[in-house]
């Protein structure tokens, strides 16, 4: 996540009726992003595929949260997050070849997952208006998507280190159900297919 003005309709800010549908600009401070408690939060938290609030705390204050387990967890942050010049940077690990296959196919945007308080105070942050602030930021997700509100710059990047279940690392290593009589084909075949065929795309 980085500091900044940023657009964001007034349904994803809890509003209902006409304001549903507005746009407004909110500031995320240097000083609530750069928070010891809110860099902890975001320590060890799930890596998901698309953005929905998890776990049971989220569900008493999310209707649409869901248990971790039912989403399926792909991936994780690790312990080295960290706060400079204006981004908050992590370490993260895919567990799950389908996260890995999206993001060598050019998803690799990445979005953090949050509870927040909004301060309805506007102003003027290096020359750019707002209409309210965000507080007590805590991690809840990192949601790998194709656009993210941050941009390019908040992505995957070559650091990344993938782990296979042995069933995927099998597969990879060679083996092939061709022969079986089977047009169907499993996640992890589909996988390694794509694999196989990314150099020439």
């Amino acid at each position: 996540s980085k500091v900044g003005v940023f657009p964001y309709s007034g349904r994803q800010l809890g509003l209902q009726g006409e304001d549903a549908d507005k746009i407004f600009q909110v500031l995320r401070p240097p000083e609530e992003l750069s928070d010891p408690e809110c860099v902890a939060s975001f320590r060890l938290v799930p890596w998901i595929d698309e953005h929905v609030m998890l776990g049971p705390e989220a569900q008493k204050l999310t209707p649409n949260a869901v248990p971790a387990e039912q989403k399926g967890v792909q991936g994780v942050i690790g312990e080295e997050v960290f706060f400079r010049d204006g981004v908050l940077f992590a370490n993260i690990k895919a567990f799950s070849s389908t996260l890995a296959s999206l993001i060598e196919a050019g998803k690799r945007e990445l979005s953090a997952g949050y509870r927040c308080i909004y301060d309805w105070t506007a102003g003027i942050w290096n020359g750019q208006n707002f209409d309210v602030v965000q507080r007590k930021i805590r991690g809840n997700h990192l949601a790998l998507v194709r656009e993210g509100r941050m941009g390019p710059d908040v992505a995957v990047m070559d650091r990344l280190t993938f782990s296979f279940d042995a069933t995927e690392a099998t597969n990879m290593a060679g083996e092939t159900t061709e022969g079986t009589g089977n047009a169907d084909m499993s996640l992890s075949e589909i996988t390694a297919a794509i694999k196989q065929i990314m150099p020439a795309i």
